[in-house]
């Protein structure tokens, strides 16, 4: 008896919790260029963002512009100085798709992006795939 009680209480406990989160998959990418040798860098993600539930409204608080963002914003403190020498990508070169139900849909559609985008005769931009980009609002 004790078990189900505590059974009862944790199941209490941690269902209301997974109720209100919730895991959406997105593909971003965010470019800039070296103006030395006129190559546009694309760094390109799949970006996994957890967000709140409003329990009032079971609409997501979170949206796209959350992944283009803040992956952006990571690219642009992770690879800008490194790759184009400026410390600074524009909003306008940040770009991020609806989202997805799951990482596989999303890595389907970031990878017939890349291929599309590589089959292009366009030697000045180079994609460089990049690591995976987490944004949790719930922590």
């Amino acid at each position: 008896m004790k078990n189900v009680v505590r059974l009862a209480i944790l199941a209490s406990v941690l269902l209301p919790a997974l109720a209100f989160a919730d895991e959406r998959w997105y593909w971003a990418t965010a470019q800039c260029s070296d103006e030395d040798d006129e190559t546009v860098y694309m760094f390109a993600a799949l970006v996994d963002i957890t967000t709140d539930i409003d329990p009032d409204s079971d609409e997501p608080q979170e949206s796209k512009d959350h992944a283009r963002f803040g992956f952006g914003n990571y690219a642009e403190d992770t690879y800008a100085e490194q790759y184009c020498g400026v410390a600074e990508i524009t909003a306008q070169n940040m770009y991020a798709t609806s989202s997805f139900d799951t990482r596989e849909e999303a890595e389907a559609s970031l990878d017939d992006y890349v291929a599309r985008e590589e089959a292009d005769d366009r030697p000045w931009l180079k994609i460089i795939r990049v690591d995976e980009y987490d944004y949790d609002s719930t922590e």
